[in-house]
């Protein structure tokens, strides 16, 4: 079974990690979270926080190339984490927030004409839902800091049709630089991992692809 590390998006909660680890289990992955409440990366800078993303990689392999699957808010994590580390990653950034909609990027979504299984949650504690942002708004300077070091990294990106968060324009200028591909998944979930079976068969390929080592 291939390891996959989790990076989350900010509203994931437990049953949604859990529904996620058993679909990733369907498919001889076993995919363990780096983190379950960002709330923990407040007050801390980028370096602290990929110290201890890298700890917590480390206590589970000690191979030197890793697989890490990043959703929204984990993508910002992501390039410091290759940056500080001395691991290889084979990376795939799921609705990376890189870039900010505009309004005529956003006029020009055509969604998908399938209903959503797994309607977005919405963060219920306000005091929770304040700190997360304010962890989300630092790590996005921290990805315009640090993004180019992806280049180094085997990576790969996916996105929603019908996702009105995801700047189509932000994923191309980094797919350019990086020669990354990128697959747009026919739903309109932010997370198409929960709704599309297309969006792990693309994991799935990668992963056998990229020859990463059985942990």
């Amino acid at each position: 079974m291939e390891t996959v590390f989790y990076l989350k998006g900010m509203s994931t909660d437990i049953d949604e990690l859990e529904y996620l680890t058993e679909k990733f289990k369907a498919y001889d992955m076993e995919l363990i979270p780096l983190v379950f409440d960002y709330t923990k990366f407040f007050g801390k800078n980028k370096n602290e926080i990929a110290q201890e993303l890298s700890k917590k990689i480390s206590s589970y392999t000690t191979d030197d190339k890793v697989n890490v699957v990043c959703h929204s808010m984990g993508c910002n994590f992501i390039p410091s984490l290759v940056a500080t580390s001395v691991k290889d990653f084979n990376v795939i950034l799921i609705s990376p927030e890189y870039g900010k909609v505009s309004e005529e990027e956003r006029a020009s979504i055509v969604p998908s004409d399938k209903e959503m299984e797994h309607p977005a949650k919405t963060m219920k504690n306000p005091f929770k839902k304040y700190i997360n942002i304010s962890v989300f708004l630092n790590s996005c300077k921290w990805v315009k800091e640090d993004i180019g070091i992806l280049k180094l990294c085997d990576l790969e990106m996916l996105y929603s049709k019908g996702d009105p968060f995801v700047s189509r324009m932000a994923i191309s200028s980094l797919a350019q630089v990086t020669d990354a591909p990128v697959h747009e998944i026919d739903c309109n979930n932010h997370n198409p991992l929960l709704e599309n079976n297309d969006a792990m068969d693309i994991i799935k390929a990668n992963i056998k692809k990229n020859n990463v080592p059985r942990f």
